[in-house]
């Protein structure tokens, strides 16, 4: 029998302007899903530890994330990186790099078969950037849109 793979369900708290664990209020457990959405949220807005070489070494993340081995997986993206950047297209590359690094877990681990990112500025004057990811699974499609209005620099 296939392990059933399951998440625990963040949401969006509007109030809070933060995303929160969301309780069963019948059986007061935590609950779950299998739409991947919080392991996508996760993926790509939990902060990654940035490399030796990035313009910010060694901060930010996941502490535990510096005492891996080589062949774990890294939780998180490094798109903090871009919040001071210009808004030009080598951002936007970045940016899909980043992203394509924190998804690939899904692949490696055959969670999805595959999945699509596009990268663009919604405002390139207020310096807004989308990613719109697209997750192909077996169980289904996933499209999430993420906006980041960074205190980019103007070019």
């Amino acid at each position: 029998m296939a392990e059933e793979r399951t998440d625990l369900i963040f949401e969006f708290d509007e109030s809070l302007q933060a995303f929160d664990l969301q309780l069963d209020l019948d059986t007061g457990d935590l609950k779950k899903d299998r739409d991947l959405f919080t392991s996508l949220i996760v993926s790509v807005l939990s902060d990654r530890r940035s490399l030796v070489d990035d313009e910010i070494p060694n901060s930010r993340g996941w502490s535990g994330d510096s005492i891996k081995r080589d062949d774990e997986e890294i939780i998180g993206s490094r798109i903090w990186l871009l919040g001071r950047r210009k808004t030009t297209q080598e951002t936007l590359n970045l940016l899909d790099e980043y992203a394509r690094e924190a998804l690939d877990w899904y692949v490696l681990n055959n969670i999805a078969d595959r999945y699509e990112l596009e990268t663009f500025y919604l405002d390139n004057v207020a310096g807004i950037a989308v990613l719109l990811v697209r997750l192909y699974t077996r169980d289904g499609n996933i499209e999430k849109r993420f906006e980041f209005a960074w205190n980019q620099l103007k070019e």
